[in-house]
């Protein structure tokens, strides 16, 4: 398997060479990476072309978001105003440590996943996670920490 390390980048087309001869089409396989791992919104019509125009726009937004501290960057910061109220997500690198903030807006809840392999990885503020009613750990799973966060504001630190 061909796999970067440190970068990825988009792709339409790719080229294989060096080889004797092509490879069949099920020997190569592309994966998306992305930070979103279920859509919170559905959307139908009766319109067939509507409805490709839907899932092409939802495609684009699974294969484009990337929340991942790389390169020079030391902090990133962004936020949504939604039906619901406003939604924000903000992280900075102080050291050693990832430092995230996020907000939940009031009657809903959200699914994080935090860069670690471990639970005790993970702090909320200067406590370790779990302990508030309002954080639940859901799992480990591909290097990361799944949390449960109810309606609020958080605070999260990563070491």
């Amino acid at each position: 398997m061909i796999q970067p390390r440190f970068t990825f980048h988009g792709y339409r087309f790719l080229e294989i060479t060096g080889i004797d001869k092509a490879l069949p089409l099920t020997a190569v396989k592309g994966e998306v990476i992305s930070s979103i791992h279920e859509l919170a919104s559905a959307y139908a019509t009766s319109n067939a072309k509507v409805n490709k125009l839907w899932e092409n726009i939802t495609w684009s937004t699974f294969a484009n978001f990337l929340s991942i501290p790389t390169g020079e960057m030391t902090y990133a910061r962004g936020h949504y105003d939604s039906m619901y109220g406003r939604i924000e997500s903000s992280w900075e690198k102080k050291g050693d440590k990832y430092h995230y903030r996020f907000v939940v807006p009031a009657n809903t809840s959200a699914t994080l996943y935090l860069p670690a392999v471990t639970l005790e990885q993970v702090k909320e503020k200067d406590r370790p996670t779990g302990l508030s009613e309002a954080v639940t750990f859901r799992t480990v799973a591909d290097g990361k920490v799944v949390l449960e966060l109810q309606s609020g504001c958080y605070e999260f630190v990563v070491e």
